[in-house]
């Protein structure tokens, strides 16, 4: 039997936690970008595995594909309150609102609560990140 050093045993439970997180889209997160009038395309942490939900100024935004919207707006550049997003995680983390918004948002300071209504919230899953970002202690002694 070969002998396991704890650094090893850690290493092994949080590749199992990362694995995880991964697959079952188990902790979510709210992120606040700053909005710019004119600005459509916002690139995110690369932390972000799925998006949950965006919000502009309380309202829920539709998630729409770039081809719909290359068949049905056809290099349309509107500007005005956002109803759809376009979201690429393939590379760089980029989501695109549109129509573009035509005002300038502040980051939200809590976007759980007061600031909802106020600002544009981004709601998501993350991966883990062995420190902050971890699976609960009770639910990780029954899955590890």
């Amino acid at each position: 039997m070969p002998n396991l050093q704890n650094s090893d045993l850690e290493r092994f439970q949080n590749d199992g936690e990362n694995d995880f997180c991964t697959e079952k889209h188990f902790l979510t997160e709210r992120y606040s970008p700053v909005i710019t009038s004119g600005i459509a395309v916002y690139n995110l942490p690369d932390y972000i595995l799925s998006i949950r939900r965006i919000t502009f100024l309380g309202q829920k935004l539709d998630p729409m594909t770039a081809r719909d919207q290359r068949e049905v707006f056809q290099a349309a550049t509107q500007q005005g309150l956002p109803f759809w997003y376009l979201f690429n995680n393939i590379g760089a983390l980029n989501v695109k609102l549109f129509p573009t918004p035509n005002q300038s948002l502040a980051a939200a300071v809590n976007p759980w609560t007061t600031d909802i209504p106020s600002t544009c919230i981004i709601e998501y899953y993350r991966a883990n990140d062995d420190t902050t970002f971890v699976i609960p202690a009770w639910k990780k002694r029954q899955f590890l």
